[in-house]
């Protein structure tokens, strides 16, 4: 192995403990034997990936690939996954293994953001619209490096997981009430907006959650609440 391989080598490696440290960071204070997996299996590629990069072969890439999965299922947020795809993002790469690393780790992130998604319930419209244009960005600027560097599989599978996170949200977007402005002379209990809003006390709750209320006995004059 070269001087200048070697170099690379270990920029990559670098990078990726970065990237795992920024994995790690998103499910800081969750419980459960999840979290405690996803940090032995970030913990065990920072000992070992250097010897499994050096070696060749898929270990390396899969163990990799292993930790965004399982940081995901640990319960990482979309915005955790976001912090981690910026992280990599802002990764300046000077040789040809640490830029696959930087590509990789932006892919995934991106590949695990549209699993929250899926898996997110949304009870309105506008919870829904504030995720267009952040998916759009992120998978356009990903697609454009893909395409720049003639990477048609990785090209083609961002399109697809980009076109299915888009036609899910639109798809349940449709099904979704919107949220619309009420406004009453003074503040009055959420049971009473409830009943005065929907004709359905037990509704209150959506109310408290939309407005946060000191207490809900006191909801706030001007507020918001579910069009249906």
């Amino acid at each position: 192995m070269t001087v200048m391989a070697k170099a690379d080598h270990d920029e990559a490696i670098a990078f990726t403990n970065i990237i795992l440290k920024a994995l790690q960071a998103t499910i800081f204070g969750l419980s459960g034997t999840q979290g405690a997996k996803t940090n032995f299996k970030c913990g065990k590629l920072i000992v070992n990936g250097a010897a499994e990069l050096y070696a060749g072969g898929t270990s390396f890439w899969i163990a990799f690939q292993n930790c965004f999965e399982a940081a995901q299922q640990s319960g990482t947020t979309f915005s955790g996954m976001d912090s981690v795809r910026g992280t990599a993002t802002a990764l300046v790469p000077g040789g040809v293994v640490a830029t696959a690393v930087k590509n990789f780790a932006i892919r995934m992130a991106l590949a695990e953001q549209a699993r929250i998604l899926a898996a997110t319930v949304f009870t309105s419209r506008q919870q829904i619209d504030e995720y267009f244009d952040l998916i759009d960005i992120a998978f356009g600027e990903a697609e454009l490096v893909a395409a720049d560097n003639k990477d048609n599989v990785a090209y083609t599978a961002l399109v697809g997981i980009h076109a299915a996170v888009s036609t899910d949200l639109a798809t349940r977007s449709f099904t979704l009430p919107s949220i619309v402005a009420y406004t009453f002379p003074s503040r009055m209990p959420s049971l009473w907006l409830a009943h005065r809003i929907y004709t359905d006390a037990s509704r209150n709750d959506e109310l408290i959650a939309q407005n946060r209320p000191i207490h809900p006995l006191f909801m706030p004059a001007v507020g918001t609440a579910l069009s249906g």
